[in-house]
């Protein structure tokens, strides 16, 4: 996996709907953010309930749940991915890789901190949509000039 092009260092907070399930990244360097992308494939359309999701995928050393694994449902969607969702209120916060070659930890960008005006904290700056991933199993179209893969870019691989 390559690293996106960040700042040097990055620190974010996240957490679900109800606030039950918090956690924290914090990277040292640009190589701890693997990837920044929209997601069209058709497991996260269902577990999102979304056409796309957003993703970050970083570091599993940089990413700190901030809540006990026991208040988490989680689900293996496919042979190398688990998802977690909130125990409570049932938002999709974070996903592990079981790859050992690919080992990573992503989030959906909605869980992030907000500022007063609801807007996502350094979204713009930081975590920006880098390309689109399984864009052959798409719901709509997305014309907004990013680079478009069938499957993984070759920075999830």
């Amino acid at each position: 996996m390559g690293a996106t092009s960040v700042p040097l260092a990055f620190r974010a907070q996240g957490t679900c709907l109800c606030g039950a399930t918090r956690f924290s990244v914090h990277g040292s360097s640009d190589s701890d953010l693997y990837f920044s992308c929209y997601c069209h494939c058709t497991i996260c359309q269902r577990f999102h309930s979304a056409p796309f999701t957003h993703l970050i995928g970083v570091n599993p050393e940089v990413f700190q749940l901030l809540t006990p694994r026991d208040l988490l449902i989680s689900y293996k969607t496919s042979e190398n991915l688990v998802r977690h969702r909130c125990g409570s209120c049932g938002t999709a916060v974070y996903s592990e890789s079981l790859e050992p070659d690919s080992n990573f930890v992503d989030f959906p960008s909605a869980v992030l901190e907000r500022d007063e005006k609801g807007k996502i904290k350094q979204l713009a700056d930081l975590f920006k949509p880098q390309h689109h991933i399984f864009y052959g199993t798409r719901v709509a179209d997305q014309d907004d000039g990013l680079a478009k893969f069938e499957g993984y870019s070759p920075r999830e691989r």
